[in-house]
């Protein structure tokens, strides 16, 4: 198979449609030798869906997702009010909120498009209306993406008064749901025209030179596929794939696809009514604010090596045909039984906490409780931000909200939810909720930054490693933790599990900020 040709979409969106199969997709160089026995050996193996790859010298891999944070955005930086944008689809849903959004923040002017004429749709000319009051200059103009002529009148019109266009949101599309048996040549072909046909048509009706951007308004679905949806998602893929070799023809043009899983308060999946159907799935849509931040940040990116592809979703269920990145978790006391998460970005672990394992709760007795101490609750997000963000860490807590104290039954466990979510390249949220609360209040909430330890301080640490990390460990915290506690405490008797140099070193590197 060839990966430009981009069929993927139409292999997942088949695995997806017939569960009891086993779907493989092999990618392999045309020099590769001992093509038959490869096939076997995959064949063979497979037990899910798998996409593999074999270059021409027989060496495998397989395609995985790697989280991608952009770098400390400042959309004033690179969008201003000199700009125009041109928004195709852009006068209802996604494509809309999202150009509203940087024209208000940024003082740049709008061109809408859209085959809707004013006045024959009450969403449209609500719209339009918010538009107005917010004070955005804009030209909506009814065209269709596929009438190269009427495109051209209309863009041409609308330039003539507000300058030429610089940026381009390409959200026009068109999402009619069959199952793969029941769609036809005529469908897809239909479906990927306006996505990337209608693309190179508005491109056809601009001068290059003066465009900054290039935003694909995609679907995560062309990289998952989606029962009923094979058209759609190859579509997408398609589209993306467009855009990425246009970067390299517009060398001063960001071009960029973001690969949206559904939204809340609007666009495909609130038009098709579909949201309850993919929430009884574990599909958890993007609420349209945290949407909007996505773009602002993603837009106002500076970094080097910008990815051309960008997938962006909530929580997507158990997806077969996502591929996720696999790791395996590090050992931690905290790191329990894994009820959910996402590699990288999210982390939900429910652990046992009683007496017998935790021996350190004896020194942890209030009126005649055992309280499950802070500096451990402290500990457990940490380890929790390492098994999402991996390598070694200085970690700096902020923010840190105690709503409830956790106590522990003298002769029995209560489970301890740990809930930590990544928000950017160093940064966690973290809450911790209990079994005796139902899991329903947040007992601590803390906001979490790390750092990478520097060379020559991890060699510091280390030279002092045997006197932090004896099987009788005998720390003393009676600052640190003094106006968290609300007293100053010993903790003692650490030596029942032996701590990680990570705990060890992370002991004289906890900082607490108000």
């Amino acid at each position: 198979a060839n990966e430009e040709v981009g069929l993927s979409p139409l292999f997942q969106t088949l695995q997806l449609e017939n569960r009891e199969l086993v779907v493989v997709r092999i990618n392999f160089h045309v020099t590769l030798q001992n093509l038959e026995a490869v096939l076997c050996k995959e064949l063979t193996a497979s037990t899910r869906y798998r996409e593999v790859f074999y270059d021409g010298d027989g060496k495998r891999s397989e395609a995985e997702f790697t989280t991608y944070f952009p770098s400390a955005p400042e959309l004033g930086e690179v969008l201003t009010a000199k700009d125009v944008i041109l928004a195709t689809g852009g006068g209802k849903g996604i494509t809309f909120a999202s150009a509203k959004r940087l024209a208000t923040l940024t003082g740049a002017r709008l061109i809408l498009l859209g085959r809707s004429a004013i006045g024959s749709s009450e969403e449209l000319d609500s719209n339009l209306a918010t538009l107005k009051e917010s004070g955005v200059v804009y030209e909506y103009r009814s065209a269709d993406v596929m009438d190269l002529e009427g495109l051209k009148k209309a863009i041409c019109a609308a330039e003539a008064n507000l300058g030429p266009v610089t940026v381009i949101l390409h959200g026009a599309g068109v999402n009619q749901p069959k199952m793969l048996s029941q769609l036809r040549l005529e469908d897809f072909e239909r479906t990927e025209s306006i996505k990337v046909q209608g693309l190179d048509n508005v491109l056809s009706c601009l001068t290059n030179e003066q465009l900054r951007f290039v935003v694909g308004f995609g679907s995560i679905i062309s990289r998952s596929g989606m029962q009923g949806n094979a058209d759609y998602a190859l579509a997408n893929n398609k589209l993306a794939n467009s855009i990425s070799a246009l970067n390299k023809l517009l060398p001063t043009c960001r071009c960029v696809t973001l690969e949206w899983s559904i939204w809340e308060e609007t666009g495909m999946g609130v038009k098709l009514g579909s949201l309850a159907g993919l929430k009884s799935r574990g599909v958890w849509p993007i609420p349209l604010e945290a949407g909007l931040q996505q773009l602002i940040n993603h837009l106002g990116d500076t970094g080097v090596s910008l990815p051309t592809r960008i997938v962006i979703g909530g929580r997507y269920g158990k997806m077969p045909t996502l591929p996720y990145l696999r790791r395996k978790y590090p050992v931690g006391r905290f790191i329990g039984k894994i009820l959910d998460g996402t590699s990288g970005v999210e982390l939900i672990s429910d652990v046992s906490i009683n007496r017998t394992d935790d021996v350190y709760l004896d020194n942890h007795v209030f009126k005649g409780q055992y309280i499950f101490p802070t500096v451990m609750i402290l500990e457990g997000m940490a380890q929790c931000c390492r098994a999402i963000g991996g390598d070694f860490f200085q970690v700096t807590f902020s923010n840190l909200e105690i709503e409830k104290s956790i106590f522990i039954p003298a002769n029995a466990a209560n489970i301890i939810r740990f809930i930590v979510v990544r928000i950017s390249q160093h940064e966690y949220v973290a809450r911790v909720r209990s079994e005796d609360s139902n899991f329903e209040v947040d007992c601590f909430r803390a906001r979490i930054s790390t750092e990478a330890i520097s060379a020559r301080e991890n060699s510091e640490y280390a030279s002092s490693n045997d006197s932090m990390l004896p099987v009788d460990v005998n720390m003393t915290f009676t600052t640190v933790f003094y106006f968290i506690v609300g007293h100053s405490v010993e903790y003692r008797g650490l030596n029942i599990y032996p701590l990680q140099r990570l705990v060890a070193l992370s002991v004289k590197r906890y900082r607490v900020n108000g």
